[in-house]
């Protein structure tokens, strides 16, 4: 039986939990806005720093988590660090994530909360492979002054139909954390995204 060697966390648990709690707030806060998370010395294999430094924020025994597309290293990292519920379910889950270049049509699966309670609905973290390039897009909405600009790299293209119905459903619909390598960029519910690739 191979016995496991579960990666360290962040450097700092307290100085860089509440670091990245507050650049992950003002981003969701300011939707397209790309800020840098960094603190940490590995992550499992396939899962980008900045996914990770969220997850160490984020999770903990009561946001039950789907990680799609990762292996039971990742599964098993996060179980020690956060000890959040890893589940196979979608529809059971606060969480979402989804490993790089996935094809993400299964995201509907994912709890869009209920008219009596929006709020309880699930936040997937989208692993791209970057913030400064690729798709162009536009993004609309409260937070944002006129228009705020976002690239997007890596990204299946099936996302936007899907993030447009998202929208259509508002109050209720997922909030969605963009993760390149060592960036985040968020895109609440009520944002409206428009570019090169149709979503509306």
């Amino acid at each position: 039986m191979r016995m496991q060697t579960i990666l360290p966390g962040f450097d700092n648990p307290v100085h860089d939990a509440g670091r990245i709690f507050r650049a992950v707030l003002d981003a969701m806060a300011r939707p397209g806005r790309v800020v840098s998370l960094t603190g940490l010395s590995g992550t499992p294999a396939g899962m980008h720093v900045s996914t990770a430094a969220v997850a160490l924020t984020l999770f903990d025994a009561d946001t039950p988590v789907c990680p799609e597309g990762f292996g039971d290293d990742s599964a098993a990292w996060l179980q020690f660090h956060c000890g959040c519920p890893v589940l196979s379910a979608p529809e059971e889950a606060l969480f979402g994530l989804f490993r790089s270049g996935m094809q993400l049509d299964g995201a509907e699966r994912y709890s869009g909360g209920s008219e009596s309670y929006p709020d309880r609905s699930a936040t997937l973290l989208v692993q791209v492979d970057s913030l400064r390039e690729g798709d162009q897009l536009r993004l609309e909405g409260p937070g944002i002054q006129d228009e705020q600009r976002l690239a997007v790299s890596g990204l299946d293209r099936a996302f936007w139909p899907l993030f447009a119905r998202n929208r259509a459903t508002y109050p209720l619909g997922v909030d969605v954390i963009l993760c390149a390598p060592s960036e985040v960029a968020c895109l609440p519910r009520t944002i409206t995204a428009r570019g090169p690739i149709t979503c509306m």
